[in-house]
This record gives C-alpha cells, sequence and structure tokens, in this order.
C-alpha cells in the first residue's frame, strides 16, 4: 500500500479501512490528524473547519461533537448555525436540515478521510465538577456508530470530552461491541487527550501500559495518547515507553494535544 502522502483523493475514494491503516504506517509517522469542533460556525467566514485545516496540510479530519442523529457541520451549505455552548450540558438536539448530507459533502470538497468521535460512558459516571449530557447519537453505542458508518464516515475514534466521565474501561466495553457490530475491516481509535472529567483517572493515570493492551486486543487499531507535558506527569520517556508498546503489537499510536 502507498503511503498517505502519497494518496490522491481518486485513491481515497476506493480505498478500505485496513488500506488506510497500512498508508499510515507505510507513512512512518507522517500523518497529521485535525480536530474540528463541527457545531460551531467556522473560523474562516464562508470556508468550513474542515477545508480549513486541509489546506494547512491535515490528511485525516476528525470531526468533534458530531451527532448521528442529526448529522451537521457549520460551514457547509447542508449546515446551519449552532452556538458551540448553548446546548454542551443539556444534549438538546438541533435537528440537520432535512436530505443533507454533511459527511460525504465534506469529504467532496476536501478530498480526504473523514471520522468522527464517539463517547463511551460508564454506567455512573464519577465526575469532577459540573457533568457533561451527551444526546444518544454521539454514544459510543453499536447503533451510533452503525448509522456513523451509513454517513460515510471512515473512522471512529472512541475518547471523551471534557466533563463527560468517560473512563477508559468504557472505551475497552465499547470497542468489543463496536468491533462487533462493524467487523474487522473498519478503522477504530481509541484514547484519551485528558481525563474527561474522570474523578478516577488524571494524570499519569489517564492511560497505563496494561489498559494499552485491552483496547489493542478489544479492537483498536489506532491508540491515542496525550502528547508528552500536555498532562501532569505524561513526560517524554512516559509517551515513549507506550508508543513502544503499541509499536511492538504492530498497531499505530497517535499522540494528541
Amino acid at each position: 500500500m502507498r503511503r498517505m502522502l502519497d494518496l490522491q483523493a481518486s485513491d481515497l475514494e476506493k480505498i478500505t479501512g485496513r488500506e488506510l491503516l497500512a498508508s499510515v504506517r507505510a507513512a512512518e509517522g507522517r500523518t497529521l490528524m485535525a480536530e474540528t469542533i463541527c457545531t460551531i460556525p467556522p473560523l474562516l467566514g464562508d470556508v468550513s473547519n474542515p477545508e480549513a485545516v486541509r489546506a494547512f496540510g491535515a490528511d485525516l479530519v476528525l470531526l468533534n461533537m458530531f451527532d448521528v442523529d442529526a448529522p451537521r457541520i457549520e460551514g457547509l451549505p447542508s449546515g446551519g448555525r449552532l452556538g458551540y455552548w448553548t446546548d454542551r450540558y443539556n444534549a438538546a438536539v438541533v435537528p440537520a436540515p432535512q436530505g443533507s448530507d454533511p459527511v460525504r459533502e465534506a469529504k467532496a470538497l476536501i478530498g480526504r478521510p473523514v471520522g468522527i468521535n464517539l463517547e463511551p460512558l460508564p454506567e455512573d459516571p464519577a465526575v469532577l465538577g459540573v457533568r457533561a449530557v451527551l444526546s444518544p447519537g454521539r454514544t459510543a453505542t453499536a447503533s451510533s456508530a452503525l448509522k456513523a458508518r451509513d454517513l460515510g464516515v471512515d473512522f471512529l475514534v472512541l475518547t471523551g470530552n471534557p466533563a463527560t466521565g468517560v473512563t477508559c474501561g468504557a472505551i475497552t466495553t465499547a470497542l468489543r461491541e463496536l468491533r462487533r457490530a462493524l467487523g474487522e475491516d473498519y478503522p477504530l481509535m481509541a484514547g484519551k487527550m485528558h481525563a474527561a472529567g474522570s474523578a478516577e483517572e488524571s494524570g499519569e493515570g489517564i492511560v497505563t501500559s496494561a489498559v494499552v493492551d485491552e483496547w489493542i486486543d478489544a479492537g483498536a487499531d489506532v491508540v491515542l495518547l496525550p502528547a508528552p507535558g500536555t498532562v501532569p506527569g505524561v513526560d517524554v520517556p512516559f509517551v515513549q515507553g507506550l508508543v513502544r508498546q503499541i509499536h511492538r503489537r504492530v498497531f499505530t499510536a497517535s499522540p494528541t494535544a
């Protein structure tokens, strides 16, 4: 498989999930994934945020706060206008315009694979501060994952936004469920760049060697780790050790910030 660096939009239109992962590995660490919050207005007026990050070199585009039950990306013709903070803590859902197909619309504009975050919630999350309530279309369930695939989403990232209470154990459980539902070809990524408000996991306790093995065994193709220096206790040797562990199992690590 050719490197992600060498693939054109026409190549990516017909690539399989396993081929996408192989192209990332073939690029030897030179693949850039950029995350945008799809419910906020564009930074550049009539240029959507996915288009903006692609213009700055993103190879993969990740949509945060995307709701599979009300799919919309601000700045696209099919998008509307929704303030980020307005509905953060009450999970209100603003209906998408009828007939909209925002993921495929974005992919046609940027010619890059597009993924979304889904958030695995434990049954009774213990959260530091006020807990953010998620709509069902943003949670990591088999139903949401299948809807995402049908919408044209190329990969899923199981992670947690601030104040959601997402835990490593909940990510493991969701990985098993989604891998069964989606099959072996579909790319699944998993990890945390912060504690997500979890009272149990913070600092270097966000991720451990044992958790990394659990995620890979449960079906993760890519493991997300906090970038060195972005979380107390997470320094270069800490991340380096986990990256080596992941690579020994022929999987991909993605430092995030």
